[in-house]
């Protein structure tokens, strides 16, 4: 009991480290307002949401964008419907006084968090369906996870949660739809 008690004051000190070097280090009025722009367009899973719709029209790409729904829905599911109620997390600018966001009252939740989630689920999807997009979209999924430690709506673990849940959900998505892929092309085949 002892020492779990132990990891996580380690883990609340590193967040509390890592939250105080951004604010300290990282703020300037520019990077507030292009990572403000970058944040919001994780609001609600949009982004992801519409390029999932797009990867819906060509052909070649209709799987993939099934796939990234279908991953987006579950881990939304996961992350909001049942993680962020359960472990009821407040943000660090609520529960701490020397944290503050620009962003305003954001709402919600703190653990794990959803933007870090939809972007690391998109990306893997992304990561094993279209090579050619494994490189921006992880960058684009890291930047996304970054502006919500940035703006303090969440501790660095929560992003770290988020995305490790993105990330295992959509691998095993993934790894279901290779299975059902190949199991079509046997029954096809006899």
């Amino acid at each position: 009991m002892i020492p779990g008690i132990l990891k996580m004051e380690m883990i609340e000190m590193m967040d509390l480290e890592i939250l105080s070097f951004v604010r300290d280090h990282m703020h300037t009025q520019a990077m507030d307002t292009l990572l403000a722009f970058v944040t919001t367009l994780g609001n609600y899973g949009a982004i992801w949401i519409v390029l999932g719709l797009v990867l819906l029209v060509k052909n070649a790409y209709r799987r993939t964008g099934v796939l990234t729904l279908v991953a987006l829905l579950a881990t939304h599911v996961l992350a909001s419907g049942i993680l962020k109620p359960l472990f009821a997390r407040q943000r660090p600018y609520i529960a701490l006084e020397a944290f503050s966001s620009v962003l305003g009252d954001v709402g919600g939740y703190s653990f794990p968090s959803g933007h870090a989630t939809a972007a690391f689920t998109i990306a893997t999807v992304l990561y094993f369906r279209i090579k050619k997009w494994r490189i921006p979209m992880l960058i684009a999924a890291t930047v996304m996870a970054f502006t919500r430690i940035y703006f303090h709506v969440h501790y660095p673990s929560d992003v770290v949660a988020g995305i490790l849940l993105g990330s295992g959900t959509s691998y095993l998505l993934v790894k279901l739809d290779d299975w059902l892929i190949e199991r079509k092309k046997t029954n096809f085949n006899i």
